[in-house]
């Protein structure tokens, strides 16, 4: 695997993460004991961290920065978990099902913020609900039992009603 050119796949964790890769866990792993402040504080890798840039993509967050992070909705956790990652200037983001178990609101609320990060960074998103890869990706790849069976335009993918069923077993959506 590769980033600008470099390899990166045998390189640790805190190496990747300072070569600008940012991470949003599948199961958000804030520290709950700690504030919504102190996790953010945690998060960031240098002395320009983008904390004006999180207060607007995430108001509700920023209100509750004293507040314990393991007292947050799920929802409230999912926000931190990618303010979290926002809070840096990153090369790459790796969000990995954010919208899992969350209501459809808060889904809502989990497209913008991750439509506005797209603006500044590439995403590679790993995603279920296909509402949200419609409003997000450009394009896909679908994997089957480890193995690639489609890659093209997310749109392709979704406007053929064929494939819809075939690759991802679940029946059409309406645009």
């Amino acid at each position: 695997m590769r980033l600008g050119g470099d390899r990166i796949d045998r390189l640790p964790t805190h190496r990747i993460v300072q070569r600008g890769v940012g991470y949003v866990p599948e199961d958000r792993e804030v520290f709950g004991s700690l504030s919504v402040g102190e996790n953010l504080r945690l998060a960031e890798r240098d002395d320009t961290p983008r904390r004006e840039f999180i207060e607007r993509l995430f108001p509700d967050i920023h209100a509750r920065r004293a507040q314990r992070a393991g007292t947050l909705s799920g929802g409230q956790q999912q926000m931190l978990s990618l303010a979290r990652a926002l809070v840096n200037e990153n090369r790459l983001l790796l969000v990995d099902e954010p919208t899992k178990g969350l209501a459809p609101k808060i889904v809502d609320e989990v497209g913008v913020a991750l439509a506005e990060a797209a603006k500044t960074v590439p995403i590679l998103l790993v995603e279920q609900n296909l509402h949200v890869i419609r409003r997000l990706a450009e394009r896909v790849v679908v994997l089957s039992g480890g193995r690639v069976v489609f890659t093209g335009s997310a749109a392709d993918l979704l406007d053929d009603e064929d494939r819809v069923q075939r690759y991802l077993g679940v029946p059409p959506m309406s645009p």
